[in-house]
Order: C-alpha cells, then sequence, then structure tokens
C-alpha cells in the first residue's frame, strides 16, 4: 500500500457536541475500518488523572467474558487493554488492521483535546513511520450547553444514584462550571493552538456542533475524510436525552459572562456566527 493511502481520523472533542453521532456516521463510510468510539489510549499515557481507564479496562474485559462465550467484541477489548500498557501497540493496531479496501481509521476520544502540541506531533510521527496520515477533528459547541448535555447524560445515566427531582439545575449547573477539569476542555483555543502547532490545516477539521447537521457542513467533512456525504443521516438521533429542566436567568448571564472569551474567540478566529449560541442558550433559560 502507498504512503499516504492509509489514515487515522483523531476525534479530539469536544465532549457533548455531537461525537457519538459523528463516529456513528464515519463507521457507515465504507472506507473506514469499524472499531468502537473510544480508544482512551492517548490520554491515559500522556495524562496525570489516568487511572480511571485502567479501571475501566478491566470492568470492561470482565464483562466480555463474564459468560461462556466471550462478547462480540470480546477481541478487541483485549487488544485495548494491551495498549494501556504497551502504546505501540495503539499505532500497531491500526497498522495491522488498514488496508486496501479499508484504509481509514477512526479513534474518537473527546479527552484528547486535552493534549498538548508535543504529544500530538509524537503521535503524528509514530503514525508515519508505520506508512498511515493522521488527521484531527475538533467540533466545538457553546460550553454552558455542553456542560447541561452533560448533566442530563450523567442524571439520566445507568449509574447514576441522583434522582433528577431531587437536583437544583441551578446549583448544579454553576457546580460544574467551577469544575477545573471542565473548564479545561472548554478551553478550545488551547485545543486549536496544540492542534495547528502539530498538523497543517489541511488535516485538521474544525467545525461546531449548531451547525454540523447543516447540508454544506456535511459536505465540507465528506470531502475531509474522502467520504460520501450521502450516507451522511442529519436527523439521526444518539445519545439525546430529554430536557427535564429549565435555567434561571442569572444563571445563564453567569455562564455568559464566563464564557465570553471563547465565544470571542470562535467569532474571531472562525469567523462563526455567534447567533446559533445565541439561540442556543437561549433555549436553557425558564
Amino acid at each position: 500500500m502507498s504512503t499516504g493511502h492509509m489514515k487515522i481520523f483523531i476525534g479530539c472533542g469536544a465532549q457533548k457536541a455531537g461525537t457519538s453521532w459523528l463516529h456513528r456516521q464515519l463507521k457507515r463510510q465504507p472506507k473506514f475500518f469499524a472499531s468502537p468510539k473510544e480508544f482512551h489510549v492517548l490520554n491515559y499515557h500522556f495524562y496525570e488523572d489516568n487511572a480511571w481507564i485502567l479501571k475501566r479496562s478491566h470492568e470492561r474485559l470482565s464483562r466480555q467474558f463474564e459468560n461462556s462465550q466471550p462478547g462480540p467484541n470480546a477481541e478487541f477489548w483485549e487488544k485495548r487493554h494491551a495498549m494501556l500498557h504497551n502504546l505501540q501497540e495503539y499505532y500497531q493496531f491500526f497498522a495491522d488492521n488498514l488496508s486496501e479496501l479499508q484504509p481509514h481509521g477512526l479513534d474518537i476520544t473527546p479527552e484528547y483535546c486535552l493534549l498538548t502540541s508535543g504529544v500530538w506531533q509524537t503521535v503524528k510521527a509514530e503514525f508515519e513511520d508505520r506508512g498511515i496520515n493522521s488527521k484531527v477533528i475538533f467540533i466545538m459547541r457553546e460550553p454552558t450547553c455542553r456542560l447541561e448535555s452533560g448533566m442530563r447524560m450523567t442524571l439520566g445515566g445507568k449509574r447514576s444514584k441522583v434522582d433528577p427531582s431531587n437536583v437544583d439545575p441551578n446549583e448544579m449547573l454553576l457546580a460544574e462550571m467551577k469544575t477545573l477539569t471542565k473548564q479545561k476542555l472548554s478551553a478550545y483555543e488551547k485545543t486549536v493552538s496544540a492542534l495547528r502547532g502539530a498538523f497543517p490545516e489541511k488535516d485538521i477539521f474544525f467545525g461546531f456542533y449548531e451547525t454540523m447537521f447543516e447540508p454544506s457542513e456535511i459536505t465540507r467533512l465528506s470531502h475531509f475524510i474522502d467520504g460520501d456525504p450521502v450516507l451522511f443521516k442529519p436527523d439521526e438521533m444518539v445519545n439525546s436525552r430529554p430536557r427535564p429542566f429549565s435555567y434561571s436567568r442569572e444563571v445563564i448571564d453567569q455562564a455568559k459572562a464566563q464564557y465570553a472569551p471563547i465565544w470571542e474567540f470562535v467569532s474571531n478566529e472562525f469567523g462563526f456566527d455567534l447567533s446559533h449560541w445565541e439561540k442556543a442558550i437561549h433555549e436553557l433559560q425558564a
């Protein structure tokens, strides 16, 4: 296979910005080698706060082998577990599985948005050594709406021990806004800088959740991945949950003030029409 034919597309967020929908659309493209969405390998090896990744990997493997017959993805999760112990296994996994018929690999792990430019340069070089070109996709979303979507997912999840009827949504949203990790995940300017420090512009796709389902954006994304726009299903719902809460004007105004630098950044850097974010955040208000 000629160098440049094989590609790895790495999605690095943002969390709750349509990455599950994106993964499903790309898996539908015939050039993509299908694999589960989130590998969590790069953040395991390059973050300090990573113990939960190995713990969850052990749990997933246990579930795959808890019956007499291994689960349908048991082989993959065994290999992925090995990647946590040896990073070279991650790069080699794609080198072994990409082919002439399926030359595109995929790993969409939103936490990769925290990787530094130096780490991205290392990742890019490792794939290049195996004849694989790296491309990255970063989708941004209005930060308050992104946090609120994460709250709904947490409260509505199977493991949730919290009764939503006992929650003060305003207090919970304010608490989420103060969390250091959540603040880091909303620092879009740092992610953009890190990506541009490692990749040429042609190998980066920057998009926005609020417009990503529009035909023009699907066409642009299809061109980036060398895919077929007809196979995209913009109306397909993935991980969608009803919104049981509304928020006070005071809390929304506080959120807008906190995230004003991010609004300004996306407007200045990408010419993004902020009316999309105004509409989205307005829908959160009581």
